[in-house]
This record gives structure tokens, C-alpha cells and sequence, in this order.
């Protein structure tokens, strides 16, 4: 209970920033009207930094990881978070489109 619980927290604070840092961001230029002709590279900016953003997410977890499964004291959770690895990828896709 206590890994996946420790799992779940990891997962969807990075989550939650990344949605943070791009819903809020995109909506609000999206509908200012002096960026209304702009809207296409609005949307491809926000994909760009959607990716960028899960490649360090992907880079953190791989590199450091076991350090933080390490400190947690939960050596299994460094396996879980290299499982979740598919997931954030999937998730660009879905998020944008959420977004867009």
C-alpha cells in the first residue's frame, strides 16, 4: 500500500505541474484577442514545451530515480517509475489535445 501510494503521489505531482504549466499558459493566449491569427503557432509551442517537458521528466526519473526510491526507502518504486515511463509519453498526445 505504501509504494503504490508513494507511486501515485510522484506520478501526479509531475502530472499536475506539467497541466498547470501548459493549460494555463495556452488558454490565456489561445483567447486574448491580439494573438487570435497566432493561434497555430500557440498550439505547436505548446506541444514543443509538452515534450520537452516529459524528456527531462524521463531523464529525472531514469538518472535519479533509484536515488529517490533510495531516500523513500522503497527500492521497488524506482521500477514502478521506470513502468510509468510509456504512460507520461502517451500522455502528450492526450494532454494536448485536453489543451487544443
Amino acid at each position: 500500500m505504501g509504494l503504490w501510494a508513494l507511486f501515485t503521489t510522484v506520478t501526479s505531482m509531475v502530472e499536475m505541474v506539467k497541466v498547470g504549466l501548459l493549460r494555463n499558459a495556452t488558454i490565456k493566449f489561445i483567447h486574448q484577442p491580439g494573438y487570435n491569427a497566432n493561434q497555430k503557432e500557440i498550439q505547436i509551442a505548446s506541444l514543443i514545451i509538452n515534450i520537452i517537458y516529459t524528456i527531462i521528466i524521463i531523464l529525472v526519473l531514469i538518472l535519479f530515480g533509484k536515488l529517490l526510491a533510495n531516500v523513500l526507502n522503497t527500492p521497488r518504486l524506482y521500477y514502478l517509475l521506470l513502468l510509468s515511463i510509456p504512460l507520461f509519453v502517451l500522455q502528450i498526445l492526450y494532454n494536448h489535445c485536453e489543451i487544443v
